[in-house]
């Protein structure tokens, strides 16, 4: 399998035939139900189909599901519920298509048509001059579906600004939290960085976690 997927599409290959693989290890994750568990634990062993019937079988089974999607440390991956989470938003959630999306690109998420990324006008949030380093931006990510999907990206020295607005103006309690719907935090909001970032989301099939589906809205970019 090529070394350009990511380590999460690599590591799938591992969750069959891994009886062996399992007895090795010195820990085991599900990137179904994500429970991490000691592999003496797994009991419970599939066949697959070219096996013989009287096999035991060679591809363990989650002790907590029971799904067949136990990786095992000896694999060479991690276990942690990070990288299980990656796992299973690709193998069993809504990133896989994102994720899918990157792997046609030939290793450059960025290739022309692939998608474009438009930028929503900063004159309509603020009335200082946009500075990348102090400001957000809402983001429109579209694909050759029509789909648009959304993010805003908040530079850090942005939110800073923004928790001293809310301890004068009283909202979030008083500046003690902040939050907003899909938002991604960046060292700038330049197109530039806001490429790149989205670029990396599609790459490692992120993208679907962060970016939400929205109705048509104009953008400028």
């Amino acid at each position: 399998m090529s070394q350009t997927q990511p380590d999460f599409i690599r590591a799938h290959r591992h969750c069959a035939r891994n009886r062996e693989e399992i007895a090795r290890s010195e820990l085991c994750g599900c990137f179904h139900c994500l429970a991490i568990f000691p592999p003496r634990e797994v009991t419970l062993y599939m066949r697959e189909a070219e096996e013989e019937d009287d096999n035991a079988g060679s591809t363990a089974r989650c002790p907590r599901c029971p799904v067949d999607a136990v990786l095992g440390s000896a694999s060479g991956f991690p276990i942690t519920p990070a990288f299980l989470r990656r796992m299973q938003r690709y193998w069993f959630a809504g990133t896989q298509r994102s994720a899918r999306i990157a792997q046609t690109l030939e290793g450059d998420p960025r290739a022309t048509g692939a998608y474009t990324v438009a930028l929503d006008s900063v004159s309509r949030w603020r009335q200082r001059p946009f500075d990348p380093l102090d400001d957000h931006r809402g983001v429109t990510v579209t694909f050759a579906d029509g789909i648009p999907w959304r993010a805003i990206f908040y530079s850090y020295a942005n939110i800073a600004r923004e928790a001293e607005r809310n301890r004068t103006s009283g909202e979030n309690l008083h500046g003690r939290f902040f939050w907003e719907p899909d938002m991604i935090l960046v060292d700038e909001v330049s197109r530039e960085r806001i490429e790149e970032v989205v670029a990396h989301l599609i790459a490692t099939g992120e993208f679907a976690a962060i970016f939400q589906r929205a109705e048509q809205t104009s953008a400028e970019g």
